[in-house]
């Protein structure tokens, strides 16, 4: 599962190939890989965050006056922002308690590129479960096109 996330992440590069080492769960000790793999979780929480959004626009809160783009686009940035603030704190945090491989080079701007890079996961994936989701709505079957 690791290495499904880590492609599917990694696929942007906009952070080191060190700080993926990390992601992979590299322990302090630089022997293994037993860490505790956070693209897994914050993978899992990439796809279901967007899903969580997309069911409560298109089915819960499915209703004329909120069909609007700006709307979906306000739940859409509400999904991506919970997977971006945590990817960052998580890594920052790491970061800045120097908790990993002390042979890695990590820096800020990794830790800025991995956020962003969950956030623009969670956005596509969130746009693509509203072309799916949105044939099941009364009210919003026209957003986001």
């Amino acid at each position: 599962m690791t290495d499904i996330f880590a492609a599917i992440f990694e696929l942007l590069s906009l952070y080191s190939k060190d700080l993926g080492e990390h992601l992979r769960g590299f322990n302090l000790r630089c022997k293994a890989y037993d860490a505790g793999a956070f693209y897994n979780t914050i993978g899992l929480v990439s796809i279901l965050s967007p899903l969580f959004f997309s069911l409560m626009y298109y089915l819960v809160i499915d209703r004329p006056k909120l069909s609007k783009i700006i709307t979906w686009f306000l739940f859409g940035l509400v999904s991506g922002l919970i997977p971006f603030i945590w990817a960052y704190v998580k890594v920052s945090n790491d970061v800045a308690n120097k908790m990993y491989c002390k042979e890695l080079q990590i820096t800020s701007g990794d830790t800025w590129g991995w956020a962003l890079t969950v956030l623009l996961w969670t956005l596509v994936f969130y746009f693509i479960y509203s072309l799916v989701i949105k044939n099941f709505s009364t009210n919003c079957k026209r957003i986001p096109f």
